[in-house]
């Protein structure tokens, strides 16, 4: 764009400037911007976070369509994380960059995309200290349509990224984190849009896990700000046929669901007291430093066997985390010691 006719423009529009404010430790998005489709490099998606932190969205939560924003960021703030020269290049392909966001019309039903490029100017001026992003009014609605609809993620966690993929997979996971959702699904298609996957890139499917979902999944459960494990499964029995996948956030609420799932099968074995008896008493001599006498009594008995059973599942599946000698509470709760352990 000539020098011209981006003052011209730059002028046509109202600004709001906002007031820098470093370590600013979250960064929030809507979520129409977390599954827009924007194809940033690794460098662009740093550059594009760092002008997300500085947003105060309590201040211009009622900015209309025809107010830009006015962000500066001091060079040396951002110095710490990009270099001059990929600052430079950079920055200038972002602002060339367009968002594309899909969503359903309100009158006919039907799906409907918007092309937004996010800034009018993004300028690098050493002389005065700043990066300056100056914002196109037009995406205003976008930006500050949050009310509950919104991400919220660390800053320096997506600073800490490596792949260009495991950012935007970071924000769609804590979007649906956000909602209390901890298991969702996405077209092939569409989770290829969000993560950014070029058209022509990793077509095969085992392609795409070894080079987008698993680069990204390892990150973030490998995260020091903030770790996020989840798996993923695919419709289909060929690769070729994949057409969903289904993911499952992994966290303490979803892995206790599951360690009582797993435990209410592995109760449901117990039924055969010769199979007990003899699986029993490999557990006992295993794992278990107890008097041959108190072994053989529970081994008798059929109602302290099959307690015992269940509560060494409990143990093995996490239920009784605090438990830091399991002889003395198994005795304790097989009531076969005068007194119970603290837990």
């Amino acid at each position: 764009m000539e020098n011209g006719d981006e003052l011209s423009q730059v002028q046509e529009y109202n600004f709001e400037e906002q007031t820098f404010i470093e370590r600013r430790a979250n960064n929030y998005l809507p979520n129409n911007l977390v599954v827009s489709h924007a194809k940033y490099g690794r460098i662009e998606q740093k550059i594009f976070e760092f002008f997300i932190n500085q947003i105060d969205f309590e201040k211009s939560r009622d900015i209309s369509s025809t107010t830009g924003l006015i962000i500066k960021i001091p060079l040396k703030y951002i110095s710490k994380h990009i270099k001059y020269a990929d600052l430079k290049t950079h920055s200038a392909t972002l602002g060339a960059k367009p968002i594309t966001i899909e969503e359903i019309s309100v009158e006919t039903k039907k799906e409907k995309f918007t092309h937004l490029f996010p800034f009018i100017k993004i300028e690098y001026n050493p002389d005065k200290g700043f990066l300056e992003f100056y914002t196109n009014p037009q995406i205003s609605p976008y930006l500050f349509f949050l009310e509950k609809q919104y991400a919220r993620y660390k800053f320096e966690n997506v600073l800490s990224f490596k792949s260009i993929y495991t950012t935007p997979m970071y924000r769609l996971l804590r979007m649906h984190i956000g909602q209390n959702r901890n298991m969702f699904v996405y077209s092939i298609e569409e989770i290829r849009k969000i993560l950014g996957v070029d058209a022509d890139k990793y077509t095969n499917f085992k392609d795409f896990k070894k080079y987008v979902i698993e680069p990204a999944k390892k990150e973030l459960a490998d995260s020091p700000y903030e770790c996020i494990n989840f798996e993923y499964e695919s419709t289909g029995k060929k690769l070729r046929n994949v057409s969903h996948l289904t993911f499952t956030i992994l966290d303490a609420i979803t892995i206790s669901h599951r360690e009582k799932e797993e435990l209410s099968d592995a109760l449901k074995t117990i039924t055969d007291p010769d199979y007990l008896s003899k699986a029993a008493s490999v557990i006992l001599a295993r794992d278990y430093n107890m008097p041959n006498h108190l072994m053989s009594k529970i081994l008798m008995d059929g109602e302290l066997l099959t307690r015992f059973v269940t509560l060494d599942i409990e143990l093995n599946n996490g239920v009784h985390p605090k438990v830091k000698n399991r002889t003395a509470w198994i005795l304790a709760c097989l009531d076969l010691v005068k007194k119970k352990v603290k837990v």
